[in-house]
C-alpha cells in the first residue's frame, strides 16, 4: 500500500500498460481472432486499455482519499519545515509592526513640526 502512495502516476501507467497487451492478446487469440484487421483490433484493444485505465484513476482516488481521511501517525511533532515556517511568519510579523510602529511615529513627529 505504501508503494502505491509512493508511486501513484507508474502504478496507473503500469495497470495501463498491462491493460492494452491483455487486450491486445485477447483480441489477438480470441475466437474471433482470424475475422478481425490488426487496426480493428488495436482499436479495441485501446478501448479495453482505458475502461482499465479509468479503473486504476478511480482506485487511485480511493487510496488518496483513504490515506488522507486517516489519521496521520505521528502528527503531534511537527516537522522542521513547519517550525521554521512558523518561526519565520513570526519574525515577519515582529519586523512589520516594528516598521509600523516606526512609521507611525515619524508621521506624528513631522505633523508635529508642521504645526
Amino acid at each position: 500500500m505504501d508503494t502505491i502512495k509512493r508511486h501513484k502516476l507508474r502504478v496507473v501507467g503500469g495497470i495501463w500498460a498491462c491493460g492494452m497487451v491483455g487486450a491486445f492478446a485477447f483480441q489477438s487469440f480470441g475466437a474471433r481472432a482470424a475475422t478481425k484487421q490488426t487496426s480493428v483490433k488495436i482499436i479495441h484493444s485501446r478501448l479495453y486499455a482505458q475502461f482499465a485505465t479509468l479503473s486504476a484513476l478511480v482506485l487511485g482516488a480511493g487510496v488518496e482519499m483513504i490515506d488522507r481521511s486517516a489519521p496521520a501517525r505521528g502528527a503531534a511533532v511537527p516537522d522542521d519545515a513547519a517550525d521554521a515556517a512558523l518561526e519565520y511568519a513570526a519574525t515577519h510579523r515582529a519586523r512589520a509592526a516594528a516598521a509600523a510602529a516606526a512609521a507611525a511615529a515619524a508621521r506624528t513627529a513631522s505633523s508635529s513640526r508642521k504645526e
